[in-house]
């Protein structure tokens, strides 16, 4: 099968060594997957990948040729929609050569979908798109807020979880299904995942993922805690600087680390003894959740607010608490967590969200479509 695959602008893809990124990481993840299981990849990236080039996937051990994997950089690397245009631009001449009459699937993974006006013109052109946040197309009218669908007849557009799919499906008033997001599993050995006592906060330092909420918890509950995440792509500096503030005056309790590479957010998983993420649920929807199953891959548990895409990969009582609000995981900490989630039951509980699993729920679809097994309306 050959398969076009579109990264955002905001991040390359793969990121460069050491660097920690969601979106553009699962990319780079299913290209390469894909592309070792026999198909033909192209992955259209930014003029900041470091793995640019064309390459053979050989079947381990031989010469025999399983793929290919194609790394295209298109652009550069920004976190606006002008960003994305001019990547789209850079590549829309080949997209619509190789593509446009159906000839295999275009994989868009782009904030602002910008391949579907492509298709507007090739209409032919099989075009997936999996959207990962909350609904940004949207135009103020009069009578408020309206939502306008891509620009084409069908669009065959993809949650991340079950409610991330209904979210997309209400907004836009056109059917959505889901693909779960998969990780690249760490070797799991629960005698290098003892815990430290300290709660995780592990998501980027913004307001709608509550880590003031986060922060609230920690000091009505006395437990010390460490918050790492993304300060690189602010929205908003001057949240971040209270947060910091906020971190600075707590007498050590809270430890802020701000953005850091793989090896140290995997050391603080594993040295962690739950994970915490209180994010603003009346202001926004959590698509997916990478970092729960990053956690429980580790064997920690996950207390969250109840949000999205959570509520697929949380299982209360197993690998983690989901709460209506933060007084519930004031609550379990007070009781006691030490011994109430199963380290390996929360292991278990990853094993479903898995690179393979995610890539060939991908590809089971896309040679639906291939095959015209799913109806237009999707």
């Amino acid at each position: 099968m050959k398969i076009a695959v579109i990264s955002t602008s905001a991040i390359e893809s793969p990121p460069v060594e050491g660097r920690y990124a969601g979106i553009e990481a699962v990319v780079w993840n299913f290209a390469r997957a894909a592309s070792m299981s026999g198909n033909e990849v192209t992955l259209i990236t930014t003029n900041d990948s470091p793995n640019q080039g064309t390459f053979d996937v050989l079947k381990e051990g031989t010469n025999e040729k399983l793929g290919s994997l194609a790394v295209v950089g298109a652009g550069p690397t920004g976190w606006y929609l002008n960003h994305e245009k001019t990547m789209y631009d850079s590549y829309r001449q080949w997209l619509e050569q190789q593509f446009g009459e159906g000839q295999g699937i275009v994989f868009d993974n782009s904030w602002w979908g910008f391949p579907y006006l492509s298709q507007r013109t090739h209409p032919n052109m099989k075009i997936i798109h999996t959207h990962h946040g909350m609904s940004n197309w949207a135009v103020n009218t009069p009578q408020g807020m309206r939502y306008v669908k891509p620009p084409v007849p069908f669009p065959r557009m993809l949650g991340v979880s079950t409610v991330h799919a209904q979210h997309l499906s209400s907004n836009f008033a056109i059917p959505v299904r889901h693909v779960h997001n998969g990780i690249d599993l760490p070797a799991y050995d629960p005698e290098k995942c003892k815990s430290e006592d300290f709660l995780l906060s592990l998501n980027r330092i913004s307001p709608e993922k509550g880590i003031h909420n986060n922060l609230d918890v920690a000091l009505q509950t006395g437990w010390k805690m460490k918050i790492v995440g993304d300060d690189i792509h602010p929205t908003n500096w001057e949240y971040i600087n209270d947060i910091q503030n906020r971190c600075a005056q707590s007498g050590g309790q809270l430890q802020y680390y701000g953005h850091v590479d793989n090896e140290t957010k995997w050391d603080l998983l594993r040295r962690c003894s739950a994970l915490i993420a209180c994010t603003d649920n009346e202001r926004y929807l959590e698509a997916f959740g990478i970092y729960a199953v990053e956690a429980n891959a580790v064997g920690k548990p996950v207390l969250a607010t109840a949000n999205g895409g959570l509520y697929d990969i949380v299982r209360n009582g197993v690998n983690g608490q989901l709460t209506p609000n933060t007084a519930g995981i004031v609550n379990a900490l007070r009781e006691g967590i030490q011994d109430r989630f199963s380290p390996d039951a929360c292991r278990q509980q990853a094993e479903q969200y898995t690179v393979a699993a995610m890539t060939n729920a991908y590809l089971n679809l896309f040679q639906k479509v291939l095959r015209d097994d799913v109806d237009s309306q999707w």
